[in-house]
Parts: structure tokens; sequence; C-alpha cells
């Protein structure tokens, strides 16, 4: 254990090395300043052209900017102002984003008891946000300062300088908090099954007056309330704006839980606070509500108005989506319940254990069933509870990596680990170590063993522990039956399903081994221990070198350059020769010790060229097949089209390419048929292929679709057939 522990500080230490600078997109000070009657404190961040901070309901995606004040290590509450008026913003792939962009301004006031108290005492105040242009990146900023009768009159830290003139026309002009307008009618409903929120609201106002670049009310984060889009009309015949708001009722996960409402006179007013902007004025209000009423069609509400489109969206007309698997429709998504896609996503990772990726790790995890034959049932159950303890613990912590990039705005998908050259060149090199001390080389820990170099470790639960997190590293590649829409109802639902979904895949996946460890007397079915057992171990070995291989295959598919690929084959190299001048020259410790530092040093330039080098996505036509582009694919109108979303990674992806789509009969079904082919390779990160795949709420590859003269899609899912296309043909 003390072993792992150096190694990963180690690890930390030289990513450490390697991390970028991203302060310079954030400059920030902090000043004081005093009206008539109070005094505050100013908190300016100023952001790099083109870069953008969050409001407090950041939108789709993001997070709010936190400010903190610190008094001798206590937290010091100083009233915060409204926040000024955010800016609505329509990112890549159609995100909504409320924030800033050039310089924002936070105040708080100072009580005069604060005043008082923190005369002439030295203070600290750390402000967090995320900054966003094509990326999200967190930053953070601290400065050190004193007040004098609640002025700022020493400071250490701040990165940059905001005129008086500038804060003075800031506080001017903040949001102040209006009575509810006389002419807003808001109305609070629940829609067609009683499980959606929506409010309804009018307002008289001439159509110019309307603003096309912001919203006309943008809600508050407000628990229990998840708020979406806003969608306005205008009805011209009685001049008024018409909107709605589509609100996701998260009662259910509070704690205690809170359920829904029922429709009629509400037991306690539900209470909504909303930025108004009325002719580019704008205002905070607040609305309670005491009935909540039940309303059946949103279609009537809005029928025959004109629908009021956003400045900067990208409101496009998408092709209707039909598909094979109605559960991939995100109309039908809700409709079966959380148990049923539990149950789906604990099936298909069940079927992982059978995928070529996984395969050579769950045969390690067979081999030491073997040799624990003899030990107690109570012994075997621990063996295996580590086992899925390894995995586990690996989905949780991709859960919670999903969850984070999701909050900050960027679209991932299943297997996004293996689009990462750092994470291939790790895991090359790590496999490759393992498949030495399978050969002989050396004495380490492997899955269910016991031993590192002489020293005994007790039961090889750490071992065990590992082998179900390498399972599950080389699982998420593949993407197995029934896995598709489990991962589509996690990805577009909440975070808490999100990790109620991935921790049910690693069951599925530990299911077999908990059931020996349960049921040990399972494992006499297997063969008894003997000297073929060594032999095994060599074949597995022989296994995870090829896994290492298929690896390396996908780091050359993502094009890095040749500096990369060197530092690798020579990390490789010299990791084997260290280890086996250990094996056969023992007393030359200086020699192998030596060889070894220079693969650890090559392993570093390799990992700091692999994070630094850019990877452009590439659109290479293959031999029969157009690279796919959405352009592209649009252009083509008196064709069907079959398209092909795969990766190198993608085991999967590969028995579907061997079996049928790169045979002579497939190509000669295309040409009979007319069908244009087009492949989508996912092997590298590519938002324009995420973005499609999100828009038809897909996440992983393999994925299949056809697109007909008509113009309309179908979803084939991750099997296809000859039969299954023609269906779909015009």
């Amino acid at each position: 254990m003390k072993s792992f522990i150096l190694t990963l500080f180690f690890s930390l230490f030289c990513f450490s090395l390697f991390a970028q600078d991203t302060t310079k997109l954030v400059q920030y000070s902090l000043n004081s300043f005093q009206d008539s009657s109070h005094q505050y404190l100013v908190l300016s961040l100023k952001n790099e052209k083109g870069w953008h901070t969050y409001w407090k309901n950041p939108g789709d995606a993001g997070t709010p900017t936190e400010t903190h004040f610190f008094h001798k290590g206590k937290e010091v509450p100083f009233e915060a102002l409204e926040w000024m008026a955010p800016h609505r913003y329509f990112e890549a792939g159609d995100l909504l984003a409320f924030g800033y962009e050039g310089t924002t301004h936070y105040f708080f006031r100072l009580s005069p008891a604060q005043v008082k108290n923190l005369n002439n005492q030295t203070m600290k105040m750390e402000a967090k946000w995320l900054v966003c242009k094509d990326i999200c990146i967190p930053g953070k900023g601290e400065i050190d300062f004193t007040l004098s009768n609640g002025n700022i009159t020493k400071k250490q830290g701040e990165t940059g300088l905001v005129s008086n003139a500038e804060i003075k026309s800031a506080f001017a002009s903040l949001p102040t908090k209006l009575s509810l307008p006389q002419d807003l009618n808001m109305t609070l409903t629940v829609h067609g099954d009683k499980k959606v929120m929506v409010v309804f609201y009018e307002y008289p106002i001439a159509k110019n007056n309307i603003s096309l670049s912001n919203n006309f009310l943008t809600a508050f984060p407000t628990k229990p309330f998840g708020f979406k889009r806003e969608e306005l009309f205008y009805d011209a015949k009685n001049q008024k704006v018409k909107g709605l708001l589509s609100i996701d009722w998260e009662g259910e996960y509070q704690d205690p839980e809170m359920p829904l409402p029922k429709v009629g006179k509400l037991p306690k007013p539900l209470t909504m606070t909303f930025l108004w902007n009325q002719s580019g004025k704008v205002a905070v209000i607040e609305k309670s509500f005491d009935q909540l009423l039940h309303y059946k069609s949103m279609a009537s509400f809005t029928q025959g108005l004109e629908k009021i489109i956003p400045e900067g969206s990208a409101e496009k007309k998408t092709p209707t989506l039909t598909t094979e698997e109605p559960l991939s429709k995100p109309a039908n998504l809700k409709e079966e319940s959380l148990l049923y896609f539990l149950f789906l996503a604990f099936l298909g990772g069940l079927i992982l254990n059978l995928m070529p990726c996984v395969l050579p790790v769950i045969s390690l995890k067979l081999y030491s069933l073997l040799k624990q034959q003899a030990e107690s049932d109570n012994r075997i159950l621990k063996h295996n509870l580590s086992y899925t303890a390894g995995i586990l613990a690996c989905f949780l912590a991709l859960a919670g990596v999903v969850i984070s990039i999701k909050k900050t705005g960027e679209d991932i998908g299943w297997g996004f680990q293996l689009q990462s050259p750092t994470f291939l060149i790790l895991m090359i090199l790590l496999i490759f170590v393992f498949c030495l001390n399978l050969f002989g080389l050396f004495e380490f820990i492997t899955p269910g063993g016991k031993t590192i170099g002489n020293k005994q470790v007790k039961d090889g639960f750490v071992g065990d522990f590992f082998s179900g997190v390498f399972a599950t590293i080389l699982s998420t590649p593949c993407s197995a039956p029934f896995l598709g829409t489990a991962l589509t109802f996690a990805f577009t639902t909440s975070n808490m399903n999100i990790v109620l979904i991935f921790g049910m895949i690693g069951i599925g996946l530990a299911f077999p081994f908990l059931l020996t460890g349960f049921f040990p007397h399972l494992t006499h079915i297997m063969p008894k221990p003997g000297m073929w057992m060594e032999h095994m171990k060599r074949f597995l070995g022989f296994a995870l070198l090829l896994t290492a291989i298929w690896l390396y295959d996908v780091l050359l598919s993502n094009n890095p350059p040749p500096s990369v690929i060197t530092f690798v084959n020579v990390s490789l190299s010299f990791i084997f020769f260290g280890l086996y001048l250990r094996k056969v020259l023992p007393k030359n410790k200086l020699l192998s010790s030596t060889v070894l530092l220079i693969s650890v040093l090559s392993l570093a330039f390799t990992v700091k060229s692999s994070m630094t080098f850019n990877n452009p996505t590439t659109t290479t036509d293959y031999a029969g097949w157009q690279a796919f582009s959405e352009e592209k694919l649009s252009s083509i109108k008196d064709q069907d089209v079959f398209v092909d979303f795969t990766a190198e990674w993608c085991f999967t992806c590969k028995v579907n390419e061997k079996l049928l789509l790169n045979t002579d009969r497939f190509q000669k079904f295309a040409r009979e048929k007319n069908i244009v082919l087009m492949k989508g390779d996912w092997t590298k990160r590519d938002d324009e292929i995420t973005q499609f795949l999100k828009r038809y709420n897909v996440f992983g590859v393999p994925a299949y679709f056809i697109k007909k003269k008509s113009g309309e899609i179908v979803f084939l899912g991750e099997l296809v057939t000859i039969d299954k296309i023609s269906k779909h043909l015009n």
C-alpha cells in the first residue's frame, strides 16, 4: 500500500509540473466604495476578451462566482447586494448561459458594527469562478487587505485596476427590487401527466420593445425548482407578450423529500424570484403562487401566436428522429420507472463481462479464484467484495468526472477517457508492467496475488481492489446491449441518476464474482489448481500484451507527433530492460536502477508531450465512405445516407465492421440501393460528432443512423443488419 501511495504522490507531482497557468484569463481587484449612507467592498473581475463568467443562475451549464471574506480564519458575513444584470449567451451546442463578459462588479455592504469591529484589521478575500469560451477553466483569486473605518488602506494580491468612476456607474445600474406589476399576469400550472410545472405569463407591450438579446423573465435559482428555457410568443391582436417557463420539480431529491403539490389551493405559497427585463430596464420581482392549476395543453396557449426567436440561438429545424429503440427517444425516457433503467444498467454491466475489451482482466480474476479454492468461505467472500469495491469505486469516480465536466458546459460520452492521449499512454505503460509480471520478470501484486518482492501482503485484497479498477477502465469503451438505453437515461436526467446508473453498471460487472463470493461452493465447479496454471498465467500475460497493443493502436489513431511515440517506445524499452536486468543480474542493483530511472524520466517527458500537443480533428474519407459532417449530411437530398459512428477503441464497433460493414456483401448492397456511406470517427474528441449524438440522446459508440431522402433520421441502435437498414429505406 505504501508503494502505491508513493507512486500516486509522484504521479500527482509530475502532473503539477506541467499544469498550465490560467489566471491571466481573469484579472481581479478589490476596492472600497461609499454612498450617502453605507460603505461597501467591491470585487471586480475583468475577463479576457471573448471569455465570460456566470450569473447566479448559470443556465444550462456553468457555475456562479463565489466570494468569501475571512478574518483570523473565520468567515465574515458581509451583506451581498444584488448582482449586475447578466447577459444571455448561446454557447457551442446551443447551450444557454447567463453571465458576464468584460468587467463585473460585486458589491458587499458593511454594517456599522463591522466597520467598527474590523477597524485596522487584516483580512483575506477569496473568490472562485468558472471562465468559459470554447472551453471552461476554473479560477481562483486571493487578496489580503486592511480596513480602516471601512476603507481599504493596504492590499496585496490583486492583478488588475478599476477606476472609481466605473464602480460608481456599476453601482447606479444594479437591479432594484420592485413590486409585482399589476399588468403582469402569472399562473402556475402542472402540465399533462402532472409531473412538469409550467409558469404561464403575459404582459401588454409593443413588439419593438421586446428584447431579443435577453430574457423577458430570468428565474433566480430557487429550490426545489429546476427552471428550463424561457419560450416567448407575441399576441399581435392584443399587443401582448406571452411566455412560458417549464420547471422540473426537484423536491423528491431533497432531504426531507418534498412531494409535488396537488392541484388546487396550496397549503403553503410557492415563491419564485425573477429578473424582469422591460424596455431595457432590469428589476427584481417576486411572485407567490397560492394555487396550482392543471393545464392540459401548451399548444392551446401558443396557438395563433408568433414565436419570438432569441438572438444568437441555434433554433434550427432538425430532422425528425425515429428509432428502432423507442427508449432512446427523449419523450419516452421518463415514461418508464427508474427501476426499469437500473435493471437495464445491471444487464448491460453483466454483459460487459463477455466483451473482448474487459475479458483479459476478467480472466485474471478467474485465475485468482482458482488459487483461492482451498481458502475458507469467509476469505473468498472478502476477495470478491474487494474486487467489487474496486469496480464500484471506479464507476462512482467516473460518475463524478462526468457530472463535473457536464457542470462546466462540456459534453461528454461513454468511453471519454480513451479520447485522452495522456490516459492512453499511462494505461499502455501500466498494462505492459503487468504483462512483465505475469511473464515472471518480477514479483508484484497480481490480481488476487499475495507478494510484493519477498514480502507478504495479507489476503491480497489490494490486488483484488485494483483488478476491479482495471476491469472498469477497460470495460468503458464497450457499449453492450441494454447499456445504450440506460446511459441515455442517465446522461439526460439528473446527476443523482448518473450516480445510480453508473453504480448499477458496476454491480452488473461484478455480479458473477459477488455470486461466487456469497456461494463459494460454485468455485468447486472450476478445475483444480495445478501446474497447468503456470501455463495459464503466461497465456493471460499474452492476452494483456494484446490489450496493450490495442491501446497503442488507439494512441496512433490520435495522430500524435513523432516525439510522443518515440518517448513511449523508449519508456517501454527501458522498463523491459530495467526489470530484465534486475531479474538476471540481481546483484547489480545500480545498473538496473539506472535503467529504471531512465524509464521514469522518459515517462515524465512522454506525459508532458502528450498533454501539450494539439490534437486536431481530421476529416479523412475512408475507402467507400465519406467523412461525417453535418453540412455534408444536410446537402445530400436525393439519396439515402447510412452513418456509422465508430472509434478505434470500440471493440463492438470493430466486430460490427468485421462481420458486416467492411464486407463485400454490404458494399454491394449500398451500391444497389444507391446509399451514401458516411463514417464519423470519434476516436479523438470531435465536438461536431458529440453534438450530433447528444441531439438524439446518444452518448456512446457504436451508433448507426439512416437519413432518408425525405430528411427523416432513423436511429438504428448499437447493432445493425442489412435487413434493419432495408426496412427504413425510401
